[in-house]
């Protein structure tokens, strides 16, 4: 489970629970997602983008921890045409922290 409220590599704070994630860039820029299926054992979820974060398109996110308990988050889908496209998005390769990740690569989460 990665409910919890955190800071990325990029410096962008994320508040994850059971049913919303957001990202906070600071400069006015709030991306929204309604989390609607997730799997803590496989280590994915799927939303449905809000407002301001290409509306109407689903994502999908990708998790890992390390053998030090460090918590690395992947967007592998961001403009899936339906929640169903977003679940069938092949999951992002843990194993490659440099190519493993499409869109802006794996990011490094700290708690806050």
């Amino acid at each position: 489970e990665i409910a919890g409220n955190y800071t990325s590599d990029m410096g962008e704070e994320h508040v994850i629970t059971e049913s919303y994630w957001s990202m906070d860039f600071d400069a006015g820029e709030l991306y929204e997602y309604s989390i609607t299926q997730y799997d803590n054992d496989s280590r994915w979820l799927v939303a449905e983008n809000l407002s301001a974060d290409e509306a109407g398109f689903w994502s999908r996110f990708d998790w890992f921890e390390d053998s030090g308990g460090t918590l690395y988050v992947c967007q592998t889908a961001g403009l899936a045409a339906s929640e169903g496209d977003a679940i069938a998005t092949s999951p992002a390769d843990a194993s490659d922290l440099s190519g493993g990740c499409p869109y802006y690569g794996w990011l490094l989460l700290t708690p806050i």
